[in-house]
């Protein structure tokens, strides 16, 4: 399906009953999208979809199910031109025997081949009673699979989760775009790929924002049209890709000037590394020089923004074409050919994370193997997350992270073989880091027995077999603070003290690696 409101629709429906959904971009062949739908039905190994750390979960050592339904518009519309993706559907679903329905929704008003699988979705919509009670679902039950684009080898299903993966595209929207309630939140990247799940879809609905879709192209009917939709629309943060930047510096300025871009706060850019001229176009000509600009370091793999120049405390400065700032919880560091960290402030090497968190992938659906393989065991014996971005090259000039921006509380973690966290344990910070949310600027270890669940509204606290929860930003906080031993930063990161005994329930625990600030 195209971008639309229909498309946001069915994956939400889909999450609130509980069933498994993998978004195929819209531009894929009918090859690629019958290989997609055929991956899902092969078991690749004894580990299929089993969840190494927690076998009684909805991962199961058989496939949960086989692809039964295929949802898509008879026609798509993109620049000026129909995208006819019901034959390609057609096409695809000759490839596959499991698919039983095809749900056909209409975008244009053109008439389609209608075979025995295909069902109108409208049709069938008016037969459904308006409200649908929501499936309860497990922490690390399966949201949707989404699929690497296969560029460098053969797509890999990556699997994420209900809470953790929720929970982290919801912060990282808040944070890094500095998100208020009422802004009107703008990013053009298509459903298809993890931008557009995390950042049109999950996080800003979450966080009850009003989500521009973008189903067009940059440059269509004319170069004005993302700043059109600025005006019109009155966006506050705006998120694209250097690609499509590049490609309005190919226009004159006043493509741009001619539109009141007043309302912009954040701009953002992600995917490949920005390059230097088109970070200055969109600072200075799109900003006005006084938009905070934020180049953005993710991924598939990784559910959520990483490394970013925001959060930082008020008025750190940002250096063109740098990510530059750990999000919470996440332990950045650059690794050499031998596995060494690298240390010093020019560097180059593969970037690795060194700890889980929340918004992780948890697996390659049904290939568990090759999900250790390739993202676990590049540097044997060291328990690191390699490389996310890049196993053989240097990291990219211009993106690599300085010294002193690296999070400078870090939490280690007991691991098994598997690379998943065993629990929490207390780990005082390394060096004094540079100045940005998320410093320990006191220097002083935290207590014993170190726990930390922290939530977007609350923080979370557990002594014994009883749970405290805080509102953020309340008196109440600083009481519960003096009483329970937080342990906290002029930074604004507040974590609770527990014996070492005391467990934090089995649900929270996809969500202890994050600190979020009061």
């Amino acid at each position: 399906m195209s971008v639309s409101p229909l498309a946001v629709a069915a994956m939400l429906a889909c999450a609130r009953i509980g069933a498994i959904h993998t978004v195929v971009f819209a531009g894929f062949s009918a090859g690629s999208l019958a290989a997609r739908i055929n991956d899902v039905l092969q078991p690749h190994g004894p580990d299929f979809c089993q969840h190494p750390e927690q076998p009684e979960s909805r991962f199961s050592p058989e496939p949960p199910a086989k692809c039964k339904v295929v949802i898509t518009f008879n026609q798509g519309l993109r620049g000026g031109r129909v995208v006819e993706l019901k034959e390609i559907v057609d096409e695809a679903v000759k490839l596959c025997p499991t698919v039983q329905h095809v749900l056909v929704a209409h975008r244009t008003d053109n008439k389609v081949h209608m075979g025995d699988l295909d069902i109108p979705l409208e049709q069938e919509m008016a037969k459904e009673e308006p409200v649908c009670a929501p499936e309860s679902m497990g922490s690390e039950d399966t949201l949707f699979l989404l699929y690497t684009s296969g560029s460098t080898g053969t797509p890999k299903g990556l699997v994420h989760t209900q809470a953790g993966y929720l929970l982290y595209a919801a912060l990282t929207h808040r944070f890094v775009f500095d998100y208020r309630p009422g802004d009107v939140f703008g990013c053009v990247a298509d459903i298809g790929w993890i931008t557009g799940h995390s950042y049109v879809v999950y996080g800003p609905l979450c966080n009850g924002a009003t989500s521009v879709l973008f189903e067009s192209t940059p440059v269509y009917p004319d170069a004005g049209r993302y700043w059109e939709m600025v005006q019109r629309l009155k966006i506050n943060q705006f998120y694209g890709s250097p690609t499509a930047f590049r490609l309005l510096l190919k226009f004159e300025d006043s493509w741009v000037k001619k539109y009141d871009r007043s309302s912009l706060r954040t701009l953002g850019s992600v995917g490949e590394p920005i390059n230097h001229e088109a970070w200055e176009w969109l600072h200075r000509v799109v900003g006005d020089s006084r938009c905070t600009l934020v180049d953005t370091w993710w991924q598939t793999e990784t559910g959520g923004i990483c490394i970013s120049p925001r959060p930082s405390e008020e008025g750190a400065e940002i250096l063109p074409c740098m990510a530059m700032r750990p999000l919470f919880g996440i332990v950045p560091v650059l690794m050499d050919e031998k596995g060494n960290v690298l240390k010093g402030g020019d560097v180059s090497g593969a970037l690795c994370l060194s700890q889980a968190w929340p918004g992780m992938a948890r697996t390659i659906f049904g290939d568990h193997q090759r999900f250790m393989d390739t993202y676990f065991k590049a540097y044997p014996g060291e328990p690191f997350l390699p490389p996310l971005d890049s196993v053989s090259g240097p990291f990219p000039r211009g993106r690599g992270l300085r010294e002193r921006s690296l999070l400078s509380l870090p939490l280690s973690r007991e691991r098994s073989s598997s690379g998943f966290s065993q629990g929490l344990r207390p780990w005082a910070p390394r060096r004094r880091a540079g100045r940005h949310l998320g410093d320990n600027r006191g220097g002083s270890r935290p207590p014993p027995g170190l726990h930390v669940v922290v939530l977007p509204t609350c923080v979370v606290s557990f002594g014994g077999s009883s749970c405290t929860r805080v509102p953020l930003g309340t008196d109440a906080l600083q009481s519960q603070a003096r009483q329970r031993h937080f342990w906290g930063s002029s930074s604004g990161l507040l974590v609770s003290s527990a014996s070492r005994r005391s467990q934090p329930p089995a649900v929270w625990q996809p969500l202890c690696p994050l600190l979020a600030p009061a």
